[in-house]
């Protein structure tokens, strides 16, 4: 059973928002030291020990499977249709029958798997002084009915020029291909990296306009992220607006500011352990 909170794992940490320099490559053993070094005395999973060289800030924390994302499970878990069968059924011929493609009109499989990760500056856990989410109780928290990010920001253009890109794809490893990326048979690793270019202020700005609270707008404090199926799209703004999900959003995450400068990347891994 996939689970959001995996206190019966050995290592119920599975997201993990890091800074590091452009030429750093992060592996299994440097994940696992972040996580080592992890400080919950605030409840912000804030990496203060044992950091790789490297690596600038990190903030280790564990995901909420949002009620959207709850329902996209349980669909890929079932068929939405299934051809009928003879009574008794013969032989194979259930295996054989599964494999006919939908008649036209019929009910199609859920096809859509986990592709996107966007950012924001919201959630619980900001603490950039000035920023408007910087004030606690008013912000979003780990919550089962998130419905999307409370400042998400921009990955490349802006709304202004009609550019925006508000999602990311991420990558995708493979336990026997990719050994020391990936811990084991049993986690799905998603990991997406935005570069030294990508979400400043200089050539983004948040939903909400708050494009001000940094003198020059070079430090975007991202502090909240969104996991999402190939059902959303990229260029729509995921915010939580109180009428209509974002669409294909699968979970949240707020963890501790990580302010992302001109100079770093900022590079997410998402775990879903199994």
């Amino acid at each position: 059973m996939l689970q959001s909170k995996r206190e019966y794992l050995h290592v119920p940490y599975n997201v993990y928002a890091i800074l590091r320099r452009p030429d750093h490559r992060l592996d299994n053993d440097q994940l696992a030291a972040i996580a080592a070094g992890r400080d919950e005395s605030a409840g912000g999973g804030v990496a203060k020990q044992k950091l790789p060289s490297g690596v600038v800030s990190a903030a280790v924390r564990h995901n909420v499977l949002v009620n959207q994302g709850r329902s996209w499970l349980r669909n890929l878990c079932i068929a939405s249709s299934l051809p009928a069968l003879s009574n008794p059924p013969v032989g194979n011929e259930s295996l054989a029958a599964n494999s006919v493609l939908p008649s036209p009109g019929a009910a199609v499989p859920y096809t859509y798997r986990v592709r996107f990760v966007g950012l924001g500056t919201g959630g619980a856990l900001q603490r950039y002084p000035g920023h408007p989410s910087a004030t606690p109780g008013a912000t979003f928290t780990e919550d089962v009915t998130r419905q999307g990010l409370e400042r998400p920001v921009t990955i490349t253009g802006t709304t202004a020029d009609g550019n925006a890109l508000w999602l990311r794809q991420i990558q995708m490893f493979d336990n026997l291909a990719d050994p020391d990326l990936i811990p084991d048979a049993y986690t799905a690793r998603c990991r997406a990296i935005f570069e030294e270019g990508e979400v400043t202020y200089t050539g983004s700005h948040d939903h909400n306009q708050v494009n001000n609270y940094m003198t020059g707008g070079a430090i975007v404090p991202i502090s909240e992220a969104i996991l999402c199926s190939s059902q959303a799209m990229p260029g729509n703004i995921p915010v939580e607006d109180g009428v209509t999900p974002v669409s294909g959003m699968l979970a949240y995450d707020p963890f501790v500011n990580q302010n992302k400068t001109p100079d770093v990347y900022f590079e997410l891994v998402w775990d879903l352990l199994f």
